[in-house]
């Protein structure tokens, strides 16, 4: 939806070995055939990569949820921001984003705050045409990432399943009032 996004998912892509690194650029710039001078790093290892903020949503009750828009995202999300008591949700066994509803400590979610929650992690995942979308939650504190795991991989326990069908106009009504495209006034 941005550069900055963008940006970050081709970095993962490079990191992983799916994409090339992108070539030195500037008056230092590797020449082909050269090495590289010993003790540098090749272009895009090290440096200060772009970074996008995750989607932020309100429920109707005025609580957020966070979502996540790439792996590395999803890591900091669920590893970093999220707290505890937070409520974590993503579809089931489907690729997806992380999703976190903030909640107080010792707060319970309310049914409706889980099923918004759940319409954003089915909507932000490939199961966003389906209808009837299985979507775990749990509590933060039920979530890890086994060692070693890739980004964005995580496992949980002691969770719920909701089904959920995630539609547009659902998720745009979840958008805050400063993210949502301003509309004509009404003449009544």
């Amino acid at each position: 939806e941005d550069r900055a996004a963008l940006a970050e998912i081709k970095a993962e892509l490079a990191g992983a070995g799916y994409l090339k690194p992108d070539p030195p650029a500037g008056p230092r710039a590797k020449k082909p055939g050269k090495k590289p001078l010993k003790g540098r790093r090749p272009s895009g290892e090290g440096g200060a990569e772009p970074t996008s903020t995750p989607h932020r949503f309100l429920t109707t009750t005025g609580k957020e949820i966070l979502v996540g828009r790439n792996n590395r995202q999803n890591d900091l999300l669920t590893l970093r921001l999220a707290r505890p008591d937070d409520l974590w949700l993503h579809v089931k066994d489907i690729p997806g984003s992380h999703v976190i509803l903030r909640l107080a400590p010792g707060e319970e979610a309310k049914p409706e705050e889980i099923t918004e929650a759940a319409l954003l992690a089915a909507w932000f995942s490939r199961g966003r045409q389906s209808s009837r979308v299985p979507v775990d939650y749990t509590t933060k504190n039920r979530v890890r990432k086994p060692s070693g795991a890739r980004p964005g991989m995580v496992i949980y326990d002691h969770h719920h399943t909701v089904f959920v069908n995630p539609e547009p106009a659902q998720v745009e009504r979840l958008k805050p009032a400063s993210v949502r495209p301003s509309e004509p006034p009404s003449d009544g």
